[in-house]
């Protein structure tokens, strides 16, 4: 994939405005309200330049994501409006194991690759790393779940 280099130093720009509305809110509970709004925005426009990226690259890629993504929702919150998947303290427990393992291979990973040692299951179009994507994705509906029972 091709970066547009238009892109990087407005990209980096907000995320560091991003970074200190975050840091600034945090410190200063009594004024996150004013901040609150401003950083969605500036969130908005570096998800949307990433966005415009991905288009760029395949066409029709960024509508198909925002569609399964309403798609989970939707399902996740029919699933537990109407009790069929009840969240119990079992089942918290589970999601929550699982979702700090797979954050600790991500970072391992990550620590791997900055040694050049690759792991294609993350991004392979092989069998497994389709199940490895499926599975990852299953485990960040359930997270939508806890999301709701909170």
């Amino acid at each position: 994939m091709r970066i547009d280099s238009r892109l990087v130093g407005p990209g980096i720009f907000l995320v560091i405005v991003g970074a200190i509305g975050v840091m600034v809110a945090s410190r200063k509970p009594q004024i996150a309200r004013y901040i609150a709004p401003a950083y969605a925005v500036v969130e908005g426009l570096f998800v949307g330049a990433i966005s415009h990226a991905y288009e760029t690259w395949q066409n029709g890629i960024v509508l198909a994501a925002v569609g399964a993504t309403l798609g989970v929702f939707a399902t996740m919150l029919v699933l537990y409006r109407f009790r069929i998947i009840r969240v119990t303290q079992r089942l918290r427990a589970v999601v929550m194991s699982a979702t700090m393992g797979l954050m600790l291979f991500y970072l391992v990973s990550l620590l791997l690759n900055a040694f050049g040692v690759n792991i294609s299951i993350i991004s392979s179009a092989s069998g497994l790393g389709i199940a490895f994507s499926v599975l990852a994705a299953g485990l960040a509906a359930f997270n939508l779940l806890l999301d709701f029972d909170l």
